[in-house]
């Protein structure tokens, strides 16, 4: 840049003074720059970008000059989450805005703090109920210890517990009382004669007891009579 003379000749044989002043316009570089995430394109230089990177493109600015402009792409990734939940039969679980209680794998999209997409996967495990059945006979006179309790009458009881898998365990109990059994048997005998009774030979006339084990493995009381005949 500068002044600059010259001295020609006209056509008239005289001086022809010629100042040139020179100006130089810079060259402006522009910085650009931008981020996208994985999966988008950012149009630059007439191309579709998609690859992080320093990219260069040149155009005219307005005083007919070079502008050069840089650009500096980020592309940032995508975030991925699993998350493995178990619940148990009956209950829910709360995701991507609906209470969940079939087990099967879902996906929710959030932003991460990129602002690009978070995707979360839940993969959702329901544990069942388990039941049992107790079906116990016991003797008249005695108890039964279920659920804290001691039951001495006839009926369904329900004690809930925990399983392996930490749900509910139901027990259901049928209670049944059996009755003990009684009989009685009335024998006479001669006088010298004897009757075998409870590992017993008997002889003397009166009235004697056995206890046995009747079908329901409970007292069968036995009462036997024994009278001694003279004829």
């Amino acid at each position: 840049a500068g002044i600059y003379r010259d001295t020609l000749s006209t056509s008239a044989g005289c001086d022809s003074f010629i100042v040139l002043t020179v100006t130089l316009n810079p060259t402006p570089t522009t910085p650009i720059s931008r981020s996208i995430c994985q999966g988008q394109s950012y149009l630059f230089n007439g191309v579709n970008r998609t690859t992080s990177g320093t990219y260069l493109d040149t155009l005219i600015n307005s005083v007919g000059c070079d502008s050069l402009i840089t650009l500096n792409l980020t592309v940032n990734q995508k975030s991925f989450k699993t998350i493995d939940a178990t619940i148990c039969q009956g209950q829910s679980y709360f995701f991507n805005g609906f209470n969940r209680t079939t087990a099967g794998s879902y996906l929710d999209t959030l932003l991460n703090a990129s602002n690009c997409d978070s995707i979360i996967t839940l993969n959702l495990t329901v544990n069942a109920k388990s039941f049992t059945t107790i079906n116990q006979g016991i003797c008249q006179g005695q108890t039964y210890s279920f659920n804290g309790a001691t039951l001495s009458s006839s009926g369904t009881y329900f004690d809930t517990l925990q399983n392996t898998n930490g749900c509910d365990s139901i027990i259901t109990l049928n209670l049944t009382i059996n009755q003990k059994t009684f009989g009685t048997i009335n024998k006479s005998i001669c006088q010298g004669s004897s009757f075998f009774f409870n590992d017993a030979n008997l002889t003397n006339a009166g009235t004697y007891l056995d206890t046995l084990v009747n079908s329901k493995n409970c007292d069968s009381v036995v009462t036997l009579n024994l009278s001694i005949s003279n004829y």
